[in-house]
């Protein structure tokens, strides 16, 4: 297999989550994760069917994979050398827009810490937290496209998810946590209440982005706290999971969904109906797409959509 070619400025974040799904695709015995750990793997170049199993294969052993697959003996000389590359300015992008300030913090919840990529636009009109129960949100290009539009509306974005690598791994199989929706609001609350203790961040109005289990955290997190969350967005999201609480809903709600989504149009539906009377919320369909974010224009759509909903209805804070 030929050596594989970097981009211009390749995202160390990205391989990590190229390494999880490899992970996952060797659990599932994809053809392709098998011949490329067989191609890049000394230890499981001929493995056993009885070693074709989640256990057998780490997350280190996909990062080697990677690292070997771009001609790097080891994972830590991989990572160096892409953090080497991505210390060179970059050529201005997106019309030449200013870029905002950018930095990654560990945030401390329920004993754990997750790692937030947090950007911060020169005079910001809001904050957006992006709510992701799994996928790893926080690495992924399509996730970041959509920041970037909000940060170029001047709202400043957190992206972090609610679950760790390890529990991302765990729940590959038992699928429980990402379905846990107490669980996903207890460290939505979490991270929102260390938004509130943070200088930089705690005068701006606060709405929450979410999609899949993570709209309905988002949506019973609003619930639970009228007084901070001032806009939500379901994007290709379940926010029925939030059922009870969504009655509690006093926040500005906008659901996105693809019109070939049969099953989805029908959860957003159903959550929209459970909303108070005097909540306003809005149906977005995007015509012709299965999944919102498979598809450029689809994604396009949804966070221009997005980003007008938050522009609108997010406010600064007072001071207290």
């Amino acid at each position: 297999m030929p050596e594989r070619v970097l981009p211009p400025r390749p995202n160390l974040e990205q391989y990590r989550k190229q390494a999880k799904d490899l992970v996952k695709d060797w659990a599932n015995a994809s053809p392709g994760a098998l011949e490329r750990v067989r191609l890049n793997h000394p230890r499981l170049q001929d493995p056993p069917e009885s070693n074709l199993s989640r256990g057998s294969f780490k997350l280190s052993d996909a990062q080697f994979v990677i690292a070997r697959e771009h001609a790097f003996e080891s994972w830590s000389k991989f990572a160096r050398h892409l953090r080497t590359l991505h210390s060179i300015p970059a050529v201005a992008t997106f019309e030449e827009a200013p870029r905002p300030k950018r930095f990654t913090t560990p945030i401390p919840v329920d004993g754990i810490e997750l790692a937030a990529e947090i950007a911060v636009p020169d005079d910001p009109a809001g904050l957006v937290l992006f709510a992701h129960a799994s996928g790893s949100g926080r690495y992924d290009p399509r996730n970041h496209y959509v920041a970037d539009v909000f940060n170029r509306g001047a709202l400043c974005t957190v992206l972090t998810d609610l679950l760790t690598e390890e529990e991302e791994l765990a729940d590959i199989e038992t699928e429980e946590l990402r379905l846990d929706i107490r669980l996903l609001r207890r460290r939505l609350a979490a991270i929102t209440n260390w938004i509130g203790r943070q200088p930089l961040l705690k005068r701006l109005g606060l709405g929450y982005f979410g999609s899949g289990t993570g709209a309905a955290a988002a949506l019973f997190a609003a619930a639970e706290c009228p007084s901070l969350v001032q806009a939500v967005v379901s994007c290709g999201g379940r926010p029925d999971l939030a059922g009870p609480w969504l009655w509690k809903v006093q926040a500005p709600s906008l659901f996105i969904v693809g019109a070939k989504e049969t099953a989805a149009l029908a959860f957003n539906h159903s959550a929209m109906a459970w909303l108070p009377r005097q909540t306003v919320r809005k149906f977005e369909v995007i015509d012709g797409v299965r999944q919102l974010f498979e598809e450029k224009s689809a994604l396009e759509k949804s966070a221009s959509l997005a980003c007008d909903w938050f522009c609108r209805h997010l406010n600064a804070r007072p001071t207290v």
